[in-house]
């Protein structure tokens, strides 16, 4: 007995290419880890985003901070009773003392104009912010103005400079108008610089006699030779009895002076010199020390004295005509009660 078997036709049986599927995983991983990479980038540039801000917004606040520092110490001592910063840069402070550190003041001026400058540091959350502060005083407008520019940074050195790329600067301008009257004045006006010495030691000055109103002094001062870096007791006497002035002196450090110019320090407190009163303003002078200007030094002056001649101690106080005339040469700085 034969057993016949049939088979179906199925039809045609589809190819599938070998690894069809292991490439379609490979495709899906691949795409999927794009995604995830795309996301974590997303992620991570907000991120960085947030920090830089962050960052920014701190430094920016240092830099206001500091430029806000600055103005506010500039105001103060440009609002205190006669200002630090007078127009003619007459009397004004070597120094000024704002966040516990003395601060060195610069000048520079003109007939109408005069600019101060200081530097402070150690400011912002990080101690490492500075502002450069600039005070400049103008007559020349009406009405005269004082205009403060400060200028803070986040980050800066002793001398509020930095290479740093994330440095950030914010400025502030105060502007105020100020009398001119009100300033304190300087009694030698103009000066013609004798001849150089350093070869005696002792007293040198000039003599002077008060005009027809008192006169309430309120800083002396020393003329400042290129080269002098030594510190001069200069003191006014009286001319009646040889006697010192009650608190009528100071001690001048040199250093730092502009040649040519008086370098003042202020008294303790103010003097009156009486009207008509002689008297005599000396700077103490070292044999082979600071140089001076001999007596062929002559100078002008306003009209609340006369400058009789000049004057040094050898023993005793010894008079040199003629009149306008000093060693050294001294100076005062006045104002009328």
């Amino acid at each position: 007995m034969t057993k016949t078997i049939l088979k179906k036709n199925r039809g045609p049986v589809p190819y599938e290419a070998k690894g069809f599927r292991s490439g379609f995983v490979i495709l899906f991983a691949v795409t999927l880890a794009s995604l995830i990479l795309s996301i974590a980038l997303s992620v991570a540039n907000i991120t960085f985003k947030e920090i830089s801000f962050s960052t920014s917004s701190r430094n920016s606040s240092d830099a206001f901070l500091a430029a806000d520092t600055g103005a506010e110490c500039a105001l103060f001592y440009d609002k205190l009773s006669g200002s630090s910063f007078p127009l003619d840069g007459v009397g004004h402070p070597a120094t000024i003392n704002c966040t516990s550190a003395d601060l060195p003041l610069s000048f520079v001026g003109t007939a109408d104009t005069g600019s101060y400058d200081f530097i402070i540091t150690g400011l912002g959350s990080l101690g490492t912010s500075c502002a450069k502060v600039n005070v400049f005083k103008n007559k020349a407008v009406t009405p005269p103005l004082a205009i403060i520019d400060s200028v803070g940074y986040n980050i800066g050195d002793a001398s509020c400079n930095s290479t740093n790329p994330n440095r950030v600067e914010r400025e502030l301008f105060v502007t105020s108008a100020f009398s001119i009257s009100s300033g304190p004045t300087a009694f030698i006006v103009n000066k013609t610089l004798g001849t150089l010495r350093n070869d005696y030691g002792d007293w040198l000055g000039v003599q002077f006699t008060v005009g027809a109103s008192p006169v309430t002094v309120e800083a002396l001062g020393r003329i400042m030779v290129s080269g002098n870096t030594g510190t001069h007791t200069v003191k006014l006497v009286k001319y009646s009895d040889g006697l010192d002035v009650s608190g009528g002196s100071v001690s001048i450090n040199m250093t730092g002076g502009t040649s040519g110019g008086f370098k003042y320090t202020n008294l303790a407190s103010p003097v009156v010199l009486s009207a008509g009163a002689t008297y005599y303003l000396v700077s103490q002078e070292v044999n082979g020390g600071d140089q001076w200007y001999d007596y062929d030094t002559t100078v002008t002056s306003t009209s609340v004295a006369t400058v009789d001649g000049s004057i040094y101690w050898n023993g005793g106080w010894i008079f040199l005509a003629p009149a306008n005339r000093m060693l050294v040469p001294v100076d005062f700085v006045y104002s009328i009660p």
